[in-house]
């Protein structure tokens, strides 16, 4: 490497620039897995990076307004940039270590507005007790909110090749869907029958090679899709899943996220999986396929709501004490279940929390459950706690 390799590049915006334009652009650096490794302003119409010529050998460069502070850090890659229009610089321009812009497109500027997308729902989960499903809200679960995009609509410098023997297997599940059509699983998009593809289409994907099936894929999208998603060995080269956010369920298992994007608002696809704290520690307990449980096209804050049955899963007691050397208990008898408590919905003080007014075996999804202190429990054991 000579020293002036080693040196810091300099990019230098055209000289017709008006200043108070310049002022508000940026450079954008991003390595080779597209994380941006650098963010320099422009003043004077040059940015001085700290990268030298030969560490731009493996890196993009990105001119464009300065990226909202209520956008979080990670969420800036280069998949972020090219969504919201930023310009690439051509490398092949340096002259030494200084890179001179002959031109930039007249709309990159300053950064348009902040789009928001709410993404919301509740976990709950039910188990058998005493014979009798029981549901109730899962409490403080971690939920990932993550967004899923095709490799297919990005530029073709960012999508990834697909091996031979990758596109071979696709070739063979395609000729199988001949012999045995199968039925599809129900997603959230389809619950129909997997028919054979379209003659067209078949045709096109037998004689498809790494170079060619990204553009066929993206001219079939709705119809490949509900296929891919049951094909696992696909999902690395066509899906790119990205978590957004993490959240935690509230005491009604309630969770809310806010999904923060800038320039041109994009259609968001929804993926969520969920960890509980069991044992103390974290355990996947909702983790589906997630092609095939994409919320596609979401319409931000619809419900996305998820029902487990799972008995590991503790109860949630929003943080109520426990003293030691108490019993917890499931039911009185064979009939009184105790998150069946009689409340009362009228009370004064329901905002609060309801009241408990009797113990009878109710199921009502407007009263709250379990009993709270109104009714004293005295349990008598006999030599040997009951298991």
């Amino acid at each position: 490497m000579t020293s002036k390799e080693s040196h810091p590049v300099v990019l230098k915006l055209p000289t017709d620039i008006a200043a108070h334009r310049a002022e508000s652009l940026f450079a954008y650096v991003v390595n080779g897995d597209g994380k941006l490794v650098e963010t320099v302003p422009f003043k004077a119409h040059s940015a001085h990076l700290q990268a030298g010529a030969n560490t731009l050998k493996r890196s993009r460069v990105f001119v464009g307004g300065g990226v909202p502070s209520e956008v979080p850090a990670g969420a800036v890659d280069v998949f972020a940039l090219v969504r919201a229009g930023y310009y690439q610089v051509s490398l092949g321009s340096a002259i030494g270590n200084e890179i001179q812009i002959q031109h930039l497109p007249t709309a990159i500027g300053p950064v348009s507005e902040l789009y928001f997308c709410e993404v919301q729902g509740t976990v709950n989960n039910t188990v058998t007790l005493n014979g009798t499903p029981q549901s109730g809200p899962v409490c403080k679960a971690r939920v990932h909110i993550c967004a899923v995009e095709w490799y297919f609509r990005w530029p073709v410098w960012l999508r990834p090749v697909v091996p031979l023997d990758v596109l071979d297997s696709l070739k063979s599940a395609v000729v199988a869907l001949h012999d045995q059509p199968v039925k599809a699983k129900r997603t959230l998009t389809s619950a129909k029958l997997r028919k054979p593809l379209p003659a067209d289409l078949e045709s096109q994907i037998l004689a498809s090679t790494p170079a060619t099936i990204h553009d066929i894929v993206a001219q079939y999208p709705t119809i490949l899709y509900p296929y891919f998603c049951w094909w696992e060995i696909f999902w690395p080269w066509f899906y790119r899943v990205v978590e957004q956010d993490v959240v935690y369920t509230d005491c009604n298992g309630q969770y809310d996220a806010w999904l923060v994007g800038w320039g041109a608002p994009v259609e968001e696809n929804i993926y969520v999986w969920v960890e509980a704290s069991i044992g103390g520690s974290w355990v996947t307990v909702y983790n589906p396929p997630f092609p095939c449980n994409t919320w596609w096209n979401y319409a931000c804050g619809t419900a996305i709501d998820i029902a487990l049955e799972d008995s590991s899963i503790p109860p949630c007691n929003c943080d109520a004490t426990v003293v030691d050397g108490t019993a917890w208990f499931t039911a009185i008898g064979q009939y009184g279940i105790a998150t069946a408590i009689q409340q009362d919905v009228t009370s004064q003080y329901a905002p609060a929390g309801i009241y408990t007014v009797g113990c009878t075996n109710l199921f009502d999804s407007n009263q709250l459950c379990p009993f709270g202190s109104e009714l004293d429990l005295y349990l008598a054991f006999g030599p040997t706690a009951p298991a």
